[in-house]
């Protein structure tokens, strides 16, 4: 994201006008650029179709994106950081089939956190970047979580529904 914000202008963007969009799994990404304090102010509108932050199979614990980091690096034959480094790309492809790839939230062992805490904390206590536009969307065979305005989405925000 910022990388768009630095070089948008470049290719005739304005960065104080960046939509992010995303359908499915790339619902769940803007969803979670919403809730990191790394990707603020980098956007101005959001558009989500079909699921959130809060979906079951969204963002994992950290206890086991740690278990899966290391089935991955077990998978590979490595044990730490210089050994993962020596691999090829294709040898580093060969080990994702091991766990499940996901966000988590990382503030118990990062320095720059993407996610501060789980995504219904932040949500429940108002820690989100609450100055985006946003349209959430949903199709009638998929993403029956993310439009649960007492649930899913406990925002301050105006929901309108329409109907089609």
């Amino acid at each position: 994201m910022q990388w768009v914000a630095d070089y948008i202008q470049n290719f005739g963007g304005d960065p104080q006008s960046i939509t992010i969009f995303g359908e499915s799994a790339g619902s769940l990404s803007v969803a979670l650029h919403l809730l990191s304090p790394l990707t603020e102010n980098l956007f101005q509108r959001a558009i989500m179709q079909s699921h959130s932050s809060l979906d079951p199979w969204g963002p994992l614990l950290p206890k086991y994106a740690i278990q899966y980091g290391q089935n991955y690096t077990s998978a590979l034959g490595c044990n730490d950081l210089d050994c993962l480094l020596s691999l090829d790309l294709e040898s580093l492809f060969d080990g994702f089939h091991v766990g499940k790839w996901m966000a988590v939230p990382d503030f118990e062992f990062s320095s720059e956190p993407y996610l501060i805490a789980d995504p219904q904390i932040l949500l429940e206590n108002g820690q989100f970047n609450k100055d985006i536009e946003i349209i959430i969307g949903k199709l009638p065979t998929s993403g029956h979580t993310i439009a649960h305005r007492d649930n899913i989405w406990p925002l301050p925000v105006k929901f309108r529904y329409f109907s089609t």
